[in-house]
Order: structure tokens, then C-alpha cells, then sequence
């Protein structure tokens, strides 16, 4: 169920949380959790319920059968089929339409694909399954139970759109004694957390919406393009950045900790320094079970191994983001990116961090520019713009209304400088100050959420 919705905010959360607390299921907090989180799904995706229930049961069952093994051979054979049916499963719905275009642009021959809709969810659903395979297979975990399996893959918190988390982050906090107590303090802190997160997307987010959406195909002038991809960038950051405060909050209701995703990106003064900060599980998924693999599988680690086996990783990267040459552009540009930052990091060179601040920031706008364009043409046109060719009119010209750039200017800001969420809700102490902050947030973003800008969070469709 969308954080950003009524329903969810007066009817749905508060009854779960309050009903959590007041014990009177008698359920143990893992079943209530499993519950509560399917009905979550049942609600806004009914007829994909069962596909949810059917993924959970495959891959606890094949994680008992990795489990059971002794020898080599059959673990890494029931391995190979849970990745194989995950990865179908996942290419199956997400990616026919790619796959069977490509076919059809190669062979002029077209073919009677069918159209489904995505399951909530399901590329943050399989990662987490695989990577919980994966630790099963490498013996870092030991197999779950059905009931915590459930609990962790479904939990209504973060099954839509992260952050990424592993068996082992969550699993065992379900087992806690005390998770069924009430912390009042940490309870305040999640409220705020959640609050800082709306007011992320309500506010900043969809209105950067209506300016990142501004110019239309064709020739743009300089200073629109720029302005319009960085308005973009932003609403992007502040839409699943303020999506993960509002997961992590949910958890945190609930007294369960989960990772962090965001740590102020646009700070960055390299594109590795871009990916330790931004989608910050994502990251460590492609670190720990693509790009580790792919340098295990090279018969000598060199810097050039080491480039490729990261190009690779993004390459994928890309494509997991959807089933578009955009993405996978974006993916592979990010992958050369942090290819040359390995080559300049051998070398030990460095440049001032204005200049190191300025080209991280000019690259990733044209990365963005591919991940926002709908299609290849289009995001080259504004990459060309970008550059100032083929631009329209006066190279300097610009149609954005001043509140657009104060739009811009303030994201810009709040992006940059100051503190970040975690930073402020680890500082966070009850007062009437704080008190009074959280009702300003809490009234402004609900304003805005009853407002027609209001929009559905960005990484709903990955």
C-alpha cells in the first residue's frame, strides 16, 4: 500500500501499529508481521498475491534442499535452479517485451507477445530472495523457517521498493523478546523520520515533477536542458530517498532496523564515492553478487580484469532498472565511469574537490538525462543540448518561471548542505520544538498530498 496515500496513513498504519502493541492476536510478532504485510499486497495487487506466496514457498524450499546437502555437487545444483527460476521468473514479466522488440527490429519479424502487469515489487523481491540463496549456498546463514522466510521477504515496509535488505539484517530481530514492547523514543523518532520522508516526496519531489517533465521532445535551448535534468536528478533523489525514510520508519515502528539507502550523493566527489552514497544496497548487491563473482571467475585479478568485471556489473546494473537501452546506456556509462575512477585511483591522482565536485556532478546529470529520456533518440538530443548543439533559440535562453528555479535552487540546497535524515533523526530528542517541527511537516505535506501534484513513487516501476 502507497505511503503517500490516506488510506494508508490514518487507516492502514496506525490500526497495525496499534494492534502490534496491543497484543490482543496473541500471535507471535513474525506471524503478525506475515499477515499484516499480505494483506498489505492483497490490497493494492490481489491477483498477484498468489505469485508472492508461490516465489516465498519456492525459494525457502530450495534453501532447505541447499541446506540439506552434504556434498557439493547437489548444493550448487539446487543453487543453479533457484537462480534459474528466479531470473525467469523475473525476465518473464519485466523483460519479454525487450527481449521479443530486439528480436523483432534484428529480424523484421514480429512476434505475439504477452502483456502482463509487473507484481509489486518483484525486482526488489527476487534480489533479496537470490542474495538470501546465495548466503544460504556460502554457509553464512542457516536456512530460515517458513514463517520468518515469510515475514522478511514480504514485509510491507520495504517489499515495494527497498531498501534491499539480507535474511540476516532481519531475521533475527523477529526472534527478539522484546520486539513487542513499546519504545517510546524510538517510536518519536521513527514518527519524524517519516514525516522528513513525506515532506521529501510530497513537497519536493512532485513538484520538481512538474518541472523535471517541462520541455517537450526536440531541440532544446542550453540553459533548459540543464536546468530541466537537474530538476530530474532531484526528484528522483528526493522521491525514493524519501521512500526509504518512510520504509525505514515503518520498520522502525515496528522495532525492526533496516539499512540506510541514502547518504547525501550529490556531495560526491567521484562517481565511486556517487554509488558508496546513493541506493546504498543496490550497491552492495552489485559489490558482494556481481562484481566479487565476476573477478572470482577471472583466473588472474589485474586492473584491467578489475575494470571489466565493473562494467559488466553495471551493465546489469542497468538492465535490472527496466527492459530499455536507456537504462542499460545508463548502467554501462556509470560502468566505464567508475572503471577510469579505478584507473585514476592506481595512479593516486587528484584534482581540486570544486573540480572533482563539478565533473562527478556534470556526469551524473548525463547519466540521468539517459535514465529519464524515453528512449535512445530522445536522451541523445538532450545530451547533445547539454553540450550546447542543436540547441534552440538563444544559447542562453531559458522559459522556466521563477519558482521553477527556486524549486531547483532549494533541492539543490537541501541535497547539498546541512544535515542529512539519518543524521537527524539520530540527533532527534523529544520537545515542544520538535514537536512542533514534525506538526509543520506533517500539515504541509498533507496539503500537498491532497493536491493534485500528488504522484506515485518513481521506483514503483523498477
Amino acid at each position: 500500500m502507497p505511503f503517500n496515500s490516506f488510506p494508508f496513513l490514518f487507516l492502514f498504519l496506525p490500526i497495525a501499529v496499534t494492534l502490534y502493541y496491543a497484543r490482543f492476536d496473541g500471535l507471535k510478532p513474525k506471524v503478525f508481521i506475515l499477515l499484516v504485510s499480505l494483506l498489505s499486497y492483497g490490497i493494492v495487487q490481489v491477483r498477484m498475491l498468489p505469485l508472492l506466496i508461490i516465489s516465498i514457498l519456492f525459494n525457502w524450499a530450495v534453501a532447505r534442499q541447499i541446506g540439506a546437502q552434504a556434498a557439493p555437487g547437489p548444493r550448487k545444483s539446487w543453487l543453479l535452479v533457484g537462480l534459474v527460476v528466479n531470473i525467469g521468473n523475473l525476465c518473464w514479466f519485466k523483460y519479454l517485451d525487450f527481449i521479443f522488440g530486439n528480436l523483432a527490429a534484428i529480424t523484421s519479424i514480429r512476434y505475439a507477445v504477452p502483456h502482463f502487469i509487473w507484481p509489486l515489487g518483484i525486482s526488489f523481491f527476487t534480489l533479496q530472495q537470490i542474495m538470501y540463496l546465495v548466503d544460504c549456498y556460502e554457509e553464512l546463514i542457516p536456512a530460515n523457517g517458513l514463517i520468518e522466510h515469510g515475514a522478511f521477504v514480504s514485509f510491507f515496509a520495504y517489499i515495494t521498493a527497498g531498501p534491499i535488505t539480507r535474511s540476516h539484517q532481519v531475521v533475527p530481530q523477529l526472534e527478539s523478546e522484546t520486539i513487542r514492547q513499546v519504545d517510546f523514543d524510538r517510536m518519536a523518532r521513527a514518527i519524524m523520520l517519516f514525516l522528513i520522508g513525506l515532506t521529501k516526496k510530497t513537497v519536493l519531489a512532485d513538484n520538481l515533477a512538474l518541472v523535471g517533465s517541462t520541455l517537450p521532445p526536440g531541440p532544446m535551448s542550453f540553459l533548459d536542458t540543464w536546468f530541466v535534468v537537474v530538476a530530474y536528478a532531484l526528484q528522483i533523489y528526493f522521491d525514493f530517498s524519501g521512500y526509504s525514510d518512510m520504509a525505514k520508519a515503518v520498520a522502525l515502528m515496528f522495532n525492526i532496523e533496516i539499512p540506510s539507502n541514502f547518504n547525501t550523493p550529490f556531495r560526491a566527489l567521484s562517481v565511486s564515492e556517487f554509488w558508496q552514497r546513493w541506493h546504498i544496497t543496490l550497491t552492495r548487491f552489485i559489490t558482494t553478487y556481481l562484481y566479487t563473482p565476476i573477478l572470482r571467475a577471472a583466473r588472474k585479478v589485474t586492473l584491467s580484469v578489475s575494470v571489466l568485471a565493473t562494467i559488466a556489473a553495471m551493465f546489469i546494473c542497468g538492465l535490472w532498472h527496466g527492459g530499455a537501452w536507456t537504462y542499460v546506456i545508463w548502467g554501462t556509462l556509470h560502468g566505464v565511469a567508475l572503471g577510469v575512477n579505478q584507473i585514476w585511483n592506481r595512479y593516486k591522482l587528484k584534482l581540486p574537490n570544486v573540480v572533482a565536485w563539478l565533473l562527478t556532478f556534470g556526469f551524473l546529470q548525463i547519466g540521468f538525462a539517459f535514465f529519464r529520456a524515453p528512449n535512445v533518440p530522445s536522451a541523445l538530443t538532450t545530451v547533445a543540448a547539454m553540450f550546447g548543439w542543436g540547441v534552440r533559440g538563444s544559447f542562453l535562453h531559458f522559459q522556466l518561471i521563477p519558482r521553477d528555479l527556486f524549486l531547483i535552487g532549494l533541492g539543490m540546497m537541501l541535497s547539498c548542505l546541512g544535515k542529512n535524515s539519518d543524521e537527524l533523526t539520530k540527533e532527534f530528542s523529544p520537545s515542544w520544538r520538535t514537536a512542533l517541527a514534525a506538526a509543520a511537516l506533517g500539515l504541509l505535506s498533507l496539503f500537498y498530498l491532497n493536491s493534485t501534484l500528488s504522484k506515485t513513487f518513481i521506483y514503483r516501476d523498477f
